[in-house]
């Protein structure tokens, strides 16, 4: 599988290379620790895979060559099955190695037509989602990873609405008939359709937290957190929209008083900045923070 992996990355960095600013045969050794059978083996897979490319070659001193890759037409565009050839053949990586996998995939966004592109949480992106939620059209999203089945799963969803700081897609799943909350992060590659929405009716008009989760608007919880200095920083700048919620106390202190649809999005918070909170309440939701602390006693503590 290391073998593989590492082949799987210079095929990619080699294809960066070769469109930015070309290489050398000696180049190539240099950087990739490869002779000039490996380099040659190289272009020939990339041959392969990318048939609208091709690779050239211009003299550069003496009998050295850099080689560059050229378009073979105006437009590059993958077919479906092209590009979920490429994903299978990188997949076998997730479990070893996701950051990599994940690094490798967003860079098939040279491949793709224009149409698609990873769901990076960047503004762009977040325009052309909250485009769709406006123009009221269907998305496609191609190989979400879902951690509950470890599984890539792809989906036909009606956006509605952006939540968590437009890090998560509250959206209608077509096939399943009912609405779900998509993390943007694990979207492989996301398309706008031009398929306008078919079942706004049956979209359902839930609340949603700061924290990415929702719930019936009768079934909010409110709930309010003492915080020091540093936890009150981390809040605001993970959380913006909560700025307002914030009032300043004495001693540094400030406390957060707001609405939320599970205790599981803001207990993440606090647990993760437990010795920053000084007071939660309600004492429902100090139920659920000491079970969770007591399971973690008993995992890593109680296990030795």
């Amino acid at each position: 599988m290391a073998n593989i992996k590492k082949q799987i990355i210079r095929i990619f960095e080699l294809f960066e290379t070769l469109i930015k600013k070309g290489i050398t045969t000696q180049e190539y050794k240099d950087r990739f620790h490869g002779n000039r059978n490996l380099f040659r083996e190289d272009r020939e897979i990339l041959a392969e895979l990318f048939s609208q490319w091709e690779v050239i070659s211009e003299r550069e001193h003496g009998k050295s060559f850099r080689y560059y890759l050229r378009k073979k037409s105006n437009a590059l565009k993958f077919t479906a099955d092209e590009r979920d050839q490429l994903i299978r053949q990188i997949s076998p990586m997730k479990d070893e190695d996701y950051d990599t996998f994940q690094q490798i995939y967003h860079k098939l966004t040279l491949f793709l037509d224009d149409s698609w592109f990873t769901a990076n949480v960047t503004p762009d992106r977040l325009c052309n989602v909250q485009e769709a939620i406006t123009s009221q059209n269907q998305i496609e999203l191609k190989h979400y990873y879902s951690i509950s089945s470890n599984e890539f799963k792809d989906y036909v969803v009606e956006p509605i609405a952006l939540l968590a700081e437009g890090k998560k897609l509250y959206a209608f799943d077509i096939h399943a008939q009912y609405c779900k909350v998509f993390n943007l992060n694990r979207i492989g590659f996301l398309h706008i359709s031009k398929q306008k929405m078919q079942f706004k009716e049956t979209h359902q008009d839930l609340y949603h937290d700061a924290f990415g989760f929702s719930c019936q608007h009768h079934e909010k919880i409110a709930i309010s957190i003492q915080l020091n200095e540093t936890a009150h920083r981390l809040l605001i700048e993970e959380f913006p929209s909560l700025t307002s919620n914030c009032k300043a106390l004495k001693d540094s202190t400030y406390l957060l008083q707001c609405e939320v649809a599970k205790f599981v999005g803001v207990g993440r918070f606090v647990l993760g900045l437990i010795g920053c909170i000084e007071e939660v309440q309600p004492h429902a939701f100090r139920e659920y923070l000491d079970k969770e602390m007591e399971k973690f006693r008993e995992k890593v503590f109680c296990a030795r």
